[in-house]
């Protein structure tokens, strides 16, 4: 990018953890914590590459799982927690620590009178 070969826009960006116990994933997927489909990494690149020019950036990646939750026949269940306080808490960490002038980004808004 600061070679000008490159623009910001050209590259995505995930930061997360996930890590599991001995037999903690097993007992989550017969839970029925996670969904599983099948699928290629392209499929979903292609998908999150669609949603990256018209996905608002406040809503914190939300309106794209619901996207990939109907996409997978699972509509129904991402309608059921949208809104939920999980929901609301992760739109208000994006907007602090990734959105704000303050952390850097560029969406414009100030936690804080300039």
């Amino acid at each position: 990018v600061k070679k000008k070969k490159a623009q910001p826009s050209d590259f995505w960006c995930f930061a997360g953890y996930a890590g599991w116990g001995p037999k903690q994933l097993m007992g989550e997927l017969n839970r029925k914590s996670w969904y599983m489909c099948a699928t290629d990494s392209q499929t979903l690149l292609k998908e999150l590459a669609n949603q990256s020019a018209v996905a608002d950036p406040r809503d914190a990646g939300l309106d794209t799982w619901e996207l990939l939750m109907t996409m997978i026949g699972r509509g129904e269940t991402s309608e059921e927690s949208s809104g939920d306080f999980e929901d609301l808490m992760l739109k208000e960490w994006a907007r602090e620590r990734l959105l704000s002038v303050e952390a850097g980004g560029n969406a414009g808004i100030r936690l804080q009178p300039a």
